[in-house]
């Protein structure tokens, strides 16, 4: 599917309908994520691969995936609002037969030994670590590291990089792409007094083969 395309589809998504701020719910930007999964389908066997969305949200990059040729995707995520909006996006979309959705903390995956290296590729939009759990985006590098058996996508705060970047070298990662992405964050919540924010982020992308990190 060509790239313009993709984003028109990924514009019909709905997205949060009650955002939750201790969970950092946002809308990843039907451009953003369209651009990242029409990278990882020019340069992995999107057709051929089992893809987890981990704090999957609305569902939009799990759903990218989807529509890009992935026939075997699964929709991760705690928030069972969440994951309602995702299944009305999954229907709307008919790709019921291409996606699972699943509820669950996604710290305790790396407790499910049946998913022990079950998926080719990860990709998630983590929280940031700004309301929720500081060190949250490094806990799901770890749920995927043991999930995942080739290759992580993964979005960060761009000031994060260098020290993302050590903890992968630290446990043995050291094939490590990084791409900035101009994110403009929308006014989601009170507390915020713009009504939208341009952030910069980075989306690593992290072959691990083998390795997990504990």
């Amino acid at each position: 599917m060509k790239l313009k395309n993709l984003i028109s589809e990924l514009e019909s998504i709905e997205s949060f309908s009650d955002p939750k701020d201790f969970l950092e719910q946002y809308q990843t930007p039907p451009s953003i994520a369209g651009e990242i999964i029409h990278y990882i389908s020019n340069n992995y066997p999107l057709e051929n691969s089992t893809i987890a969305d981990l704090g999957c949200g609305t569902g939009i990059l799990g759903i990218s995936a989807a529509l890009s040729g992935c026939q075997n995707v699964f929709l991760f995520d705690i928030d069972e609002d969440a994951l309602n909006i995702a299944k009305n996006n999954v229907e709307n979309l008919e790709l019921e037969d291409k996606i699972h959705i699943i509820q669950a903390d996604v710290n305790q995956l790396r407790d499910w030994n049946k998913l022990n290296k079950f998926f080719d590729l990860i990709i998630t939009n983590p929280p940031f670590g700004i309301r929720s759990e500081n060190g949250a985006d490094v806990e799901f590098l770890k749920t995927a590291s043991k999930i995942c058996n080739k290759t992580i996508f993964s979005l960060h705060k761009f000031s994060t990089i260098n020290f993302l970047k050590k903890f992968y070298n630290k446990n043995g990662i050291n094939d490590i792409k990084s791409f900035k992405i101009e994110y403009n964050l929308p006014k989601t919540y009170k507390f915020h007094k713009k009504n939208e924010k341009n952030i910069e982020v980075v989306c690593l992308e992290a072959n691990i083969d083998k390795i997990i990190i504990n």
